[in-house]
């Protein structure tokens, strides 16, 4: 009877003890993930997926994609495998009840691989000459297929200097506008499957020389004034890359050199150039100062050979190569020079002089020894800017304040501009077409004294400037230039 209840405590031990330890089911997770080609990023199509611990083997599809649905959850080894590619070993963790996404990047097997062929150079030609802005075009093929990519490089004249202008783009042509007038460079082309570069010929050209541009004015880069040179409806040329500002152009009368004021440390300096940028030379050592630098003027000689510029309350005169410095006229005490034209008619020089407030203003006409000859504009209520000679010498034009503001800062609400008949003393106002609330500023004559050119602006005092044109009656006036001033007729 003993033996028979130690059996059935045994069946019931066994029961419970089966109870206490039950089975747990496996975790799965799936992997979505795509194979591309790492240069391009294009799907890599037919690629071989193994893994370790082995599942299934699958072949990448159309879009480089393959899945692998509710296998094991844990670490598994991914081995990718396509014949021109090095073979990739990926770890990718399963995630439990997840769904994990992959992007696996493969790598052309270089031993395998295929050069791109030797770019083509299109345009450009061989010894071409072209504009300042062209677009260099090229061609290039690869026989695997793979995204190229490109770098222009150009060189200078004698290929001792080398500029990479464009480098990993795609398209095959591209508008270089670094290149400078009259000059002569080469340019090449490098051609990249991400393994491999292969370098074109090697073609030389040249740029066109300067234009004979009717117009140079002064125009902000990066907040400082440069020098630039154009005409209207096309993209003006910057003819100075200063360090700080250069302003006020004005072309010799022998057109062949431009003159201009620039900061020197502290101080404004005249400069000349020639009208391709080049043989830039400073022509001053005492300096151009006033009591508004960018209000600051000077004149070429009738001939082109000298310079007469200002420093505060005397007049000089310089050869153009900075030697003969000379002074040719004094102001009356409390009054500076600021502004000064010199006719080649009547060789006589028109100046205006400045008191102690910028509203307190006078023009003048003096001959070559600083004789006061006439007086062309009085010190009236309002600033007055300006002062240049008609072409044949018998006119004045400025701009005078018609509101007769008097400020301390030389702020303008309604300037005009101004004609003076030097003989008739007659005075006709030619802005009766400027719309209200603008100042027209800075007259000069055209060459053939039919037109004024002059800037317009806001009378806020900090809008943009703009350059226009009009007939010495006040008719026609035409937008020349935006965002520009200080303009001169070539």
């Amino acid at each position: 009877m003993r033996k028979i209840i130690v059996s059935i405590s045994a069946i019931i031990l066994t029961l419970v003890s089966c109870r206490e330890e039950p089975i747990n089911p496996i975790a799965l997770g799936d992997l979505f993930a795509q194979v591309i080609i790492e240069s391009n990023s294009e799907p890599l199509v037919d690629a071989s997926v193994t893994t370790n611990p082995p599942t299934t083997s699958l072949v990448t599809d159309a879009e480089g994609r393959f899945v692998l649905e509710d296998v094991a959850s844990g670490t598994y080894s991914l081995r990718i495998e396509k014949d021109g590619y090095v073979t990739k070993l990926e770890s990718i963790s399963i995630l439990p009840n997840q769904a994990v996404n992959a992007v696996i990047r493969m790598v052309p097997d270089s031993l395998d691989n295929k050069s791109p062929e030797i770019p083509t150079l299109i345009f450009p030609l061989d010894g071409a000459e072209i504009n300042l802005q062209e677009e260099f075009i090229w061609s290039a093929t690869d026989a695997d297929k793979d995204e190229l990519k490109y770098e222009l490089i150009i060189f200078n004249a004698d290929q001792s200097e080398a500029i990479s202008f464009a480098e990993g783009i795609t398209d095959t042509m591209i508008l270089v506008d670094i290149l400078d007038y009259g000059r002569s460079y080469f340019w090449q082309i490098v051609v990249s499957d991400g393994l491999e570069e292969v370098y074109s010929q090697v073609y030389p050209f040249s740029v066109q020389n300067i234009p004979d541009f009717r117009f140079s004015f002064a125009q902000k880069v990066d907040n400082q004034f440069q020098i630039f040179t154009g005409n209207p409806g096309e993209i003006p040329y910057q003819l100075t890359n200063c360090p700080k500002n250069a302003w006020r152009p004005r072309l010799n009368p022998l057109r062949d050199q431009l003159a201009f004021l620039a900061n020197v440390g502290i101080e404004n300096h005249l400069f000349t150039v020639d009208r391709n940028g080049e043989n830039l030379k400073q022509v001053t050592t005492l300096p151009v100062t006033g009591l508004n630098n960018f209000e600051l003027d000077y004149s070429w000689s009738p001939n082109g050979a000298q310079l007469i510029y200002m420093n505060q309350n005397r007049l000089y005169k310089i050869n153009r190569d900075g030697s003969g410095l000379q002074e040719i006229a004094q102001a009356a005490i409390g009054w500076n020079f600021v502004e000064c034209d010199w006719s080649a008619q009547t060789n006589n020089i028109v100046v205006r002089i400045v008191g102690s407030q910028p509203h307190n203003s006078q023009i003048y006409i003096i001959d070559q020894s600083g004789n006061y000859l006439s007086l062309v504009q009085a010190d009236i209520p309002g600033s007055t800017t300006g002062g240049a000679f008609s072409p044949d010498g018998t006119a004045v034009v400025f701009a005078d304040d018609q509101s007769g503001l008097q400020s301390f800062d030389g702020r303008q609400l309604d300037a005009d501009i101004l004609i003076r008949d030097i003989a008739s003393q007659q005075l006709i106002n030619i802005s009766d077409d400027k719309p209200d609330g603008t100042n027209d500023l800075d007259p000069r004559y055209s060459p053939d004294g039919a037109y004024i050119i002059f800037t317009n602006t806001n009378n806020d005092g900090i809008s943009p400037k703009s350059i226009y044109s009009m007939k010495i009656d006040g008719t026609e006036r035409t937008l020349l230039f935006e965002n520009a001033e200080m303009a001169d007729w070539e």
